[in-house]
């Protein structure tokens, strides 16, 4: 299953980087998508004094420094409770993630768009967005390694992980920093990667359990 959802993510991102540089349809969406949140002059409308505070937060959420700080205590938190194989895959999967999205990044070498004034510093290219990418890939893996040993825990994990997830890609296209088509690129790629992570932590929380059960057995 997870890998049927992860080829599917796959496809729908090849998908979306055909019709973003070949054809004229996905740029009229992508710019009608980022002009929708701002005024005639460019600033956001009918936004809260706060609203821009609140959604830089949101996309700190998928930064380096807040990722990689939450993979880093979760992986150690598996450690530390005997999990070692789930925080070596879990690991594996982030940075993994991180290669992939990078290099797809270097590979398109979109700009970034001009269309509306950028609410925050940006650097790089755009497509697939960066944080979309790697929060999808953090996020829903740790929901895939946190529920791995109960997996009834496991819709209800998804559901906040993928909410997560969105909140920082609509950040950055509410920041004007990412085309529309750029951040549901990103999530497909990270969640692909998420997804055909799953079995792995599957299987090291199966083998975890298996060795845990051995010395009871070895008494009857």
């Amino acid at each position: 299953m997870a890998a049927r959802v992860a080829l599917i993510c796959w496809a729908g991102f090849a998908m979306l980087a055909v019709l973003a540089f070949g054809g004229q349809t996905l740029s009229i969406l992508d710019g009608a998508g980022l002009a929708y949140w701002r005024g005639g002059d460019g600033s956001p409308w009918q936004s809260h004094p706060r609203m821009l505070e609140a959604v830089r937060d949101n996309t700190a959420l998928g930064g380096v420094t807040v990722r990689l700080l939450f993979a880093a205590v979760l992986a150690s938190t598996f450690i530390a409770l005997g999990r070692k194989k789930i925080a070596v895959v879990y690991a594996a999967t982030v940075l993994g993630g991180w290669g992939i999205g990078y290099a797809l990044k270097l590979l398109f070498s979109r700009v970034r768009p001009d269309i509306v004034p950028h609410l925050i510093h940006a650097e790089g290219f755009s497509f697939p967005s960066g944080h979309a990418f790697n929060s999808a890939t953090v996020f829903i893996a740790a929901a895939f390694a946190l529920s791995a040993h109960n997996r009834q825990l496991r819709p209800t994990l998804l559901c906040a992980a993928i909410f997560v997830a969105a909140l920082v890609g609509f950040s950055r296209v509410w920041l004007g920093v990412h085309y529309p088509s750029d951040v549901l690129a990103g999530f497909l790629g990270g969640a692909a990667c998420a997804f055909m992570a799953a079995p792995f932590l599957d299987r090291a929380a199966d083998a975890s359990e298996s060795r845990g059960r051995l010395p009871a057995a070895g008494k009857l």
